[in-house]
């Protein structure tokens, strides 16, 4: 699909319309003010900033010094919100804003790659408190060995989605959601295996795959926006073609369907900005949308903008417990899981892991319910 420059500047129009709906920035966006620096001048300084902090050196091998910390942020470097930041400044406001209600944190700032196995290891410290600072990506990372060493973790949303840091009541600004996490309430969450792959909001393929990697690429270009790359990516994605052919196996049922986009969600999402009233229902969602033309697309993020989206005629939504997909001719897929891009074989099969998270949400607890983490 070839879009003209009236076209692209229509696309661009309606899409940031829904970008500044669905995503709600907060004071968090005016750290875009701050130069990007290189990755290690600023890792090197991150790393100065958080060892002159008490107790805060990463030895080795976790030894006894760490007991002294109540809580650990690990931070992907990758992040959106880091990457625009001034680094050293923005570890010291998380530093800060943990100290107001009486707890030490360590900083750990690391490539979203070396995630999981940092979680692993800060994990190892039973007394304190792991918080994933990062987007949906990020905390994607770390769900395997979270799920392995059933571990309780929190998450401070930095992406530009926060799926679910949304769903967790956090809002996105820096100072309130450590608040929201230090008096916050501990829950269940389910979550969904793919093949060999674990994700916490949602996989697509199609359209989804197209602005996944589209974002990638996005956040090479523009490291000091996450919102101009996100509309970038958008607008690139709007003009794209990627009809797939699929055939679905649903709780013992096969169909067949054409699709421009299909996604898989963990339980029920609604409205704008996107959430789920329930983490653990033990259910996913099949959305099948069919938008081959430029105004189908304009209709669906309109739709989508104004929490209608479940509302349009060319989507098809069905739940299940299980589901299969298969792509025809073809030996392996690409899928977009919480939005990064994996290559699975084919076909993918998906179950719900019931209740496989324990997260602290941002719902403040009950003096009766207080969690012993941090208190």
């Amino acid at each position: 699909m070839r879009l003209g420059t009236k076209a692209y500047a229509l696309v661009l129009k309606t899409v940031w319309y829904a970008f500044e709906h669905e995503t709600q920035f907060t004071d968090n966006d005016c750290l875009e003010r701050h130069q990007c620096q290189r990755f290690t001048d600023i890792t090197a300084m991150c790393a100065e900033k958080t060892a002159r902090h008490p107790a805060a050196k990463l030895p080795a091998k976790v030894g006894k010094q760490m007991h002294a910390l109540s809580v650990a942020v690990l931070i992907n470097s990758n992040a959106g919100t880091v990457l625009e930041a001034d680094r050293p400044a923005f570890t010291k406001r998380i530093i800060d804003a943990f100290a107001v209600h009486g707890h030490a944190a360590l900083v750990v700032v690391v490539p979203g790659a070396e995630l999981a196995r940092e979680f692993a290891r800060l994990a190892a410290v039973e007394d304190q408190l792991i918080v994933v600072a990062g987007g949906d990506g990020s905390v994607n990372a770390i769900l395997p060995e979270a799920i392995r060493l059933k571990r309780l973790f929190a998450v401070l949303p930095l992406g530009t989605l926060n799926l679910i840091g949304k769903d967790l009541e956090l809002t996105g600004n820096l100072e309130s959601d450590i608040a929201a996490i230090v008096h916050g309430t501990d829950i269940d969450c389910d979550a969904i295996k793919v093949n060999e792959a674990i994700f916490h909001s949602n996989a697509g393929l199609g359209l989804f795959v197209t602005m996944a990697m589209e974002r990638q690429e996005a956040r090479r270009r523009f490291p000091f926006s996450k919102k101009l790359g996100f509309v970038w990516a958008a607008v690139k994605t709007m003009g794209s073609r990627n009809t797939i052919d699929i055939t679905y196996d649903r709780d013992g049922v096969t169909s067949f369907a054409r699709a421009d986009a299909i996604l898989v969600t963990n339980n029920r999402f609604t409205g704008t900005p996107w959430r789920r009233a329930q983490l653990d229902a033990g259910l996913l969602e099949v959305h099948i949308l069919q938008a081959p033309t430029l105004m189908l697309r304009l209709k669906v993020l309109l739709a989508t903008a104004r929490g209608t989206w479940r509302d349009l005629d060319n989507l098809t939504i069905t739940s299940a417990t299980e589901m299969t997909l298969r792509r025809r001719w073809r030996s392996s897929m690409r899928v977009s899981v919480d939005g990064e891009v994996i290559r699975l074989a084919n076909p993918a099969r998906f179950a719900v892991l019931p209740g496989a998270l324990r997260l602290r949400s941002g719902r403040p607890r009950s003096p009766e319910g207080a969690n012993t983490e941090l208190g």
